[in-house]
């Protein structure tokens, strides 16, 4: 019994991510992105499976709009997401930066929407 009771004691003190836009986002036909939300903190985690790619991306919210940039490469990209509602939002490339490896395929001020899809 003084087992559980210690356990209780330390449950209170456990933190997890769990952000309103967590989950995932579908951001064209074959890319996806998993948002993993902490206060005004994300972890974003692009995937083209045409490809086989990712990006690793950190942002801030402020209201409903995230700023985000690319953590993995060389090359660097900013986008902003502005979320319209829980399950929808755009996205905009706002500064890229490329580097052997890294393609800035879009240009600058491109958006496109995105729905999540759980």
């Amino acid at each position: 019994m003084k087992k559980y009771l210690l356990l209780l004691c330390f449950l209170p003190s456990i933190s997890l991510a769990a952000g309103p836009y967590d989950g995932v986002w579908q951001t064209g036909d074959t890319t996806f992105t998993i948002i993993n939300q902490n206060g005004e903190q994300v972890l974003a985690t692009g995937v083209d499976l045409s490809d086989r790619k990712f990006t690793l991306s950190v942002g801030i919210f402020v209201g409903n709009t995230l700023t985000v940039q690319s953590i993995v490469d060389d090359g660097v990209s900013v986008n902003q997401v502005v979320f319209d509602s829980a399950t929808s939002g755009t996205a905009t490339l706002v500064s890229c930066t490329p580097s052997p490896g890294f393609e800035c395929n879009v240009p600058i001020g491109t958006s496109i929407a995105i729905a999540r899809i759980f």
